[in-house]
């Protein structure tokens, strides 16, 4: 009987003492906190501030390339503002003017001042002159066109 006590208080002594040990060892290797992780990352950027003023700064330059604002396709882009026709003026109750013009293909469009047909905007409506300015801007240059009412012979 005693033999087998020994044994127990031996095998309990052995295991107290692996499972004491391996305890220490993953405390120690345990990740640190994010308090301590958040120390570190404030700690870190004053260096890479003094890195960011000597280097050289990016500056976009276009050269040819399209405006990355506007849109690639619009339901208006396959308009061509050389083929279309100046039709006629409407005025409504509140006298605000809309032109009528009229593309190729035979569809109306009602422009307003502002409003835009593919890449042409409406600059200019002149009931009394009979006429439309279109400003065209392509690759940051501007072009004005201008369609003057057609009189009819009826």
């Amino acid at each position: 009987m005693k033999k087998i006590i020994i044994y127990a208080i031996t095998v309990i002594f052995i295991l107290f003492a692996l499972f004491s040990c391996g305890c220490r060892k993953e405390k120690e290797e345990q990740p640190t906190t994010r308090a301590h992780r958040s120390q570190k990352v404030i700690t870190e950027p004053k260096e890479e501030k003094e890195d960011l003023e000597n280097e050289v700064k990016y500056v976009y330059e276009p050269n040819g390339r399209r405006d990355p604002f506007k849109p690639i396709l619009s339901f208006q882009s396959k308009v061509d503002i050389d083929k279309i026709k100046l039709v006629g003026f409407v005025t409504n109750s509140k006298g605000k003017i809309k032109a009528i013009v009229e593309d190729e293909t035979g569809n109306s469009h009602y422009l307003s001042e502002g409003d835009f047909l593919g890449q042409a905007k409406v600059v200019s409506l002149d009931i009394k002159e009979k006429k439309l300015i279109f400003e065209i801007q392509k690759d940051y240059y501007t072009t004005k066109k201008t369609l003057q009412l057609e009189a009819s012979n009826e």
